[in-house]
């Protein structure tokens, strides 16, 4: 009976600990500076928003927008391969509204994080390969 819990309890110890790094590579993939770059609907129909608005990551799990005229302020946490976000001020220009899947793809000149919303929606954030390695 001994060894059955000792197993149970290890087993459950090694799933954690695979939990939580998981959820900090992917945090540590995220922190730094991002643009907003496109808003793409589930049928595929794209906005291109000519990636003119920033986004910053940071360690602490917060994050700011910068617009033209203010800056919208978040908190962000990962938890099973999602990342959801809260913010500090209600704006009617808020983007991130919900919990989103996260998709990485490395293109040639830069690295994209695509936010997938439960509904199929996405805003498409990139950065240059040399701004993510300088990030960290």
């Amino acid at each position: 009976m001994s060894k059955k819990i000792t197993l149970f309890l290890f087993i459950i110890f090694c799933f954690i600990k695979v939990y939580s790094q998981t959820n900090n590579q992917i945090e540590n993939e995220i922190v730094g500076k991002w643009n907003i770059c496109e808003i793409k609907n589930k049928t595929g129909v794209r906005t291109t928003l000519h990636c003119l608005n920033e986004v910053i990551f940071k360690n602490d799990l917060t994050g700011v927008i910068l617009y033209f005229k203010e800056d919208e302020f978040f908190k962000w946490k990962i938890t099973n391969d999602k990342i959801s976000f809260s913010q500090n001020t209600k704006k009617n220009y808020y983007i991130f509204h919900s919990e989103y899947e996260i998709k990485f793809t490395i293109k040639n000149r830069f690295i994209e994080l695509e936010l997938i919303d439960v509904n199929g929606d996405s805003i498409i954030l990139r950065r240059t390969k040399t701004t993510a390695t300088n990030s960290r």
